[in-house]
């Protein structure tokens, strides 16, 4: 369900946007709303949480009205007077439908092209929320040959390495990124990918949170070469590989070890260990409702934020 209709700009956030600094020009889109204003027709488009609103499309213009707003006040108020901004607002999207949102960038949607990391960005998502066919991705993200017998057809072969990153630790994509600036920073290649998804894959079962030996070892050889040693059609039925697939896709450490313990793969923690984990998850949620039911939206929302900002600081004190 989506309606059209204007929203208070304070109440707008941004999360999951796959536009790498280097290719939102913020401040292009600044300087176009001063000559031109916020045109009405072109509404950001929003998904609701809460009583406040993710943006979907139109993260660059979001984040130049915020710019304007904090260092620019006469010009936001000229641009967006009443303080509200046209959107196209939907409601009860699941992850599936927002992601699928987020990474339209069509030629109507937005002039600016995505770069190399924003589609990899893109393919992440799509990974996360189940797209496990190259197929798939690649007409979801417009990506197909454009020469040769197999012009037109979606180009799985640009995908495969992609899907692949997405589902390898971090710091691989960490490593990776420092190609889209300076493609010397980093020994390590697309190429490499697929090897190393290989044999992170043979060994993830019995390493599923950190890297296993081989791992380690072909890892080396891509990153430091001068050293290293050179010798969907409805519901189905969950396989042990399908199960294998979204262990590695997932954020969370406790589906992770249920998808490897119900399909009897790993040394993860046996059944009553992850169910004493589990209601445990439960009861915390249950609680932060009450919290949030006492302390209302806006003194709620403070919390968390304190919160987050104190996890922050918690982890840089561990990390230094």
């Amino acid at each position: 369900m989506s309606v059209a209709k204007k929203v208070v700009f304070d109440s707008l956030y941004l999360e999951g946007n796959v536009r790498t600094t280097e290719c939102k020009k913020i401040m292009e889109m600044v300087e176009s709303f001063r000559r031109n204003g916020f045109k009405d027709n072109h509404p950001l488009v929003v998904s609701t949480h809460d009583a406040r609103y993710l943006v979907l499309c139109g993260n660059r213009r979001t984040e130049a009205l915020q710019w304007l707003c904090d260092n620019d006040p006469a010009a936001f108020t000229r641009v967006l007077p009443d303080n509200k901004v046209s959107c196209i607002v939907h409601k009860n999207l699941t992850e599936e439908e927002e992601v699928l949102l987020r990474i339209d960038h069509s030629s109507d949607e937005d002039r600016v092209a995505l770069d190399e990391w924003s589609l990899y960005l893109a393919v992440q998502q799509l990974v996360k929320v189940g797209f496990d066919t190259q197929e798939n991705i690649a007409e979801k993200l417009g990506v197909f040959i454009k020469s040769g017998k197999n012009a037109g057809k979606p180009n799985r072969s640009w995908v495969q390495p992609r899907v692949n990153l997405a589902r390898l630790p971090a710091f691989v994509a960490d490593e990776l990124r420092k190609r889209n600036s300076d493609k010397k920073s980093t020994a390590l290649r697309w190429e490499h990918v697929p090897q190393l998804f290989k044999v992170w894959n043979e060994e993830f079962a019995d390493h599923p949170d950190s890297p296993g030996p081989q791992f380690k070892e072909l890892w080396d050889s891509f990153v430091n070469p001068k050293t290293a040693d050179t010798s969907m059609h409805g519901p189905k039925p969950l396989s042990v590989s399908d199960a294998k697939r979204r262990a590695q896709s997932a954020s969370s450490h406790t589906l992770r070890n249920v998808l490897l313990t119900v399909t009897g793969q790993g040394k993860g923690p046996d059944f009553a260990t992850l169910d004493q984990r589990m209601v445990a998850a439960e009861t915390a949620s249950i609680v932060l409702g009450w919290i949030e039911g006492y302390l209302g939206d806006e003194d709620y929302g403070q919390l968390l934020n304190d919160a987050k900002a104190f996890a922050a600081m918690k982890k840089e004190e561990v990390t230094n």
